[in-house]
């Protein structure tokens, strides 16, 4: 049985970022209230990357309550750049999407791609800057050959061998634009089976694509957004409620998803979160679905740590949780090696050739940590000390 594990500190909006969401997402004096007690506390010329790329959001639902105040035309100049911007992405993201339909490739846009044109229907609220493709895992080889044949470039020079190792590939091209390509949706990989088949077409930059049904979409928004980051991401909030307020989404066949590809620790977390922060319509019946429902160990383990900063500690537990998961579920796409090899064949890969020199960081991580722990637990002994 899981249990519900609220977001840690990587996750969490700040009291300032969950004013901004308020104010953006809600409506009425419940949003204008939210306003203004944001606009005392924030400089707009000031915001961190996360609370920046709500601005747009902001400004449209401001402006849909008549505001008037000296700030708007800032922030509509930041919507009408948001605009601007995400038409030049859009005629980017015909390019690779033309080079794997050439090549025979079946291609599902993820994320960014399609939450403008499906949910919030206007291009200058969210920056798309999170372009993402989804293939089937047997091409994913025969995807990457197609990119790099356009002269697109992968982050890690030996992509090919990460196949069996990660779930994406990020791409850049001389031009400007990139895209990371997956051949499975998330990094708590399954098979993605039941989102190709209820996915429905979209245009993206010209260009029929196929993306996921809504169901399907929170799913994906929600489990992405469980991880940590250094800058806690905002966008996975707003993305979730648009997706759930567009009324589609059928939330029986959501929990069964959950279940069959063991996302249901995660998934409970990040809707309890959306629900608290933003008022979101999410049952209390769905939630006690999630959170009753069986998870294994690994499964809760892996939700603990990935929820914490990222180090060479953390990795050693995201590398083993997908190998169990993997393992358990075995979906489509290349067989994942025993345990020691996967650990083997990532530091091999992480390190150039050179797996000793990850072994060393990664022990010296573990010793400072080590040491962090005994400290703690000294000062609490001589605490406890009359």
């Amino acid at each position: 049985m899981s249990t519900s594990h609220p977001p840690e500190a990587g996750r969490l909006a700040t009291p300032s970022q969950r004013l901004l969401l308020r104010a953006s997402l809600l409506e009425g004096e419940t949003a204008l209230e939210a306003w203004r007690d944001w606009d005392r506390r924030e400089v707009l010329e000031e915001l961190d990357g996360a609370s920046d790329g709500l601005v747009g959001l902001l400004w449209r639902n401001l402006d849909a309550h008549g505001v008037e105040h000296e700030t708007m035309s800032k922030l509509k100049g930041v919507y009408r750049h948001t605009w601007f911007e995400n038409q030049t992405v859009l005629r980017q993201a015909a390019i690779p999407i033309r080079a794997l339909r050439t090549a025979g490739i079946p291609t599902l846009a993820l994320t960014g791609a399609t939450m403008c044109p499906l949910y919030y229907r206007d291009w200058g609220v969210r920056r798309m800057d999170d372009f993402d493709l989804l293939v089937p895992p047997d091409r994913a080889t025969d995807a990457m050959a197609a990119l790099r044949a356009i002269g697109a470039s992968p982050r890690m020079s030996n992509a090919e061998a990460w196949v069996p190792l990660r779930h994406s590939m990020p791409f850049r091209h001389p031009d400007g634009w990139q895209v990371d390509l997956h051949w499975y949706s998330l990094w708590r990989s399954a098979s993605d089976q039941a989102v190709w088949d209820h996915a429905v077409a979209v245009d993206v930059g010209g260009e029929r694509i196929l993306a996921p049904v809504p169901t399907h979409q929170l799913l994906l928004v929600c489990v992405q957004g469980a991880d940590w980051a250094p800058s806690p991401s905002l966008r996975w909030l707003a993305d979730a409620t648009f997706v759930i307020r567009a009324g589609d989404v059928d939330w029986d066949l959501l929990v069964e998803e959950a279940d069959k590809r063991l996302v249901t620790v995660a998934l409970g977390s990040t809707l309890e979160y959306l629900r608290d922060t933003v008022d979101t319509p999410v049952a209390d019946t769905v939630l006690r679905r999630l959170h009753q429902a069986h998870s294994p160990r690994f499964e809760r383990t892996g939700f603990r740590q990935t929820s914490r900063q990222d180090g060479a500690v953390t990795t050693v537990f995201r590398v083993w949780e997908r190998q169990r998961r993997l393992k358990r579920l075995r979906p489509p796409g290349p067989t994942p090696p025993d345990l020691l090899r996967t650990y083997y064949d990532w530091l091999t890969l992480s390190s150039d050739g050179r797996p000793w020199l990850s072994l060393r960081r990664a022990g010296s991580s573990a010793l400072r940590l080590a040491g962090r722990r005994l400290s703690a637990a000294k000062a609490a002994a001589a605490a406890r000390l009359p």
